[in-house]
C-alpha cells in the first residue's frame, strides 16, 4: 500500500487524475481535524484489481493531516504527519480480515517495506477500516494513540 508515500508523492508532484478529485472529509477525518490537526488534501484512490479480489476492498478515500502543534518534548519542531485512508469492503468480516493482514506482506501483492507496514495502525467500524499511516518512526507514538482514541469513540 505504502499509503503515506503515495501521498506524498501525489502532494509533492501535484498531479491529479479524474480520482482525485478533493473528498469532502468524513466524520472520522472530522474528528481528527478536531483533535489540532489540519487535513492537507483528500481524494478517492480506486482498490487495485489485487485489492478488490483478495480483500474484496470496494472504495478508498485518503485524507493527508499535519499537526497544528510541533511535538511536545523535542528540541527540533517536528510536526506529526500522516495520512487516513478509509477502505470500505463487502463485509464487516471482510474489514476484520484486511485488519488482521494490516502489517503483512503479500507475496502475491505489492512490494513494500518492513519499515512502511509498520508505521500504520487501524480499526474497523461497520464495514469500513481506518488506517492511520506515518512515514516517520518519531510519529507512530501519536499515530497509535490516536487511533486508540478514535476506535473508542466510535463503540
Amino acid at each position: 500500500m505504502g499509503l503515506v508515500l503515495g501521498v506524498m508523492a501525489v502532494l509533492g508532484c501535484g498531479a491529479r487524475t479524474q480520482t482525485q478529485a478533493e473528498m469532502p472529509l468524513s466524520s472520522v477525518a472530522k474528528e481528527i481535524q478536531s483533535r489540532g490537526y489540519r487535513a492537507q488534501k483528500s481524494f478517492a484512490l480506486p482498490p487495485t484489481d489485487w485489492e478488490s479480489s483478495k480483500f474484496r476492498m470496494r472504495s478508498r478515500v485518503i485524507v493527508a493531516f499535519k499537526a497544528e502543534q510541533p511535538l511536545p518534548n523535542e528540541n527540533d519542531k517536528y510536526y506529526c504527519r500522516f495520512s487516513l485512508s478509509e477502505e470500505t469492503y463487502d463485509s464487516n468480516n471482510d474489514a476484520h480480515q484486511r485488519l488482521d493482514q494490516l502489517h503483512d506482506a503479500f507475496p502475491d501483492g505489492p512490494v513494500e517495506d518492513e519499515y512502511t507496514r509498520v508505521l500504520r495502525e487501524g480499526f474497523v467500524f461497520d464495514r469500513t477500516l481506518y488506517i492511520l499511516q506515518t512515514d516517520a518512526a518519531i510519529f507512530l507514538p501519536e499515530i497509535r494513540q490516536l487511533t486508540k482514541t478514535l476506535a473508542a469513540s466510535r463503540k
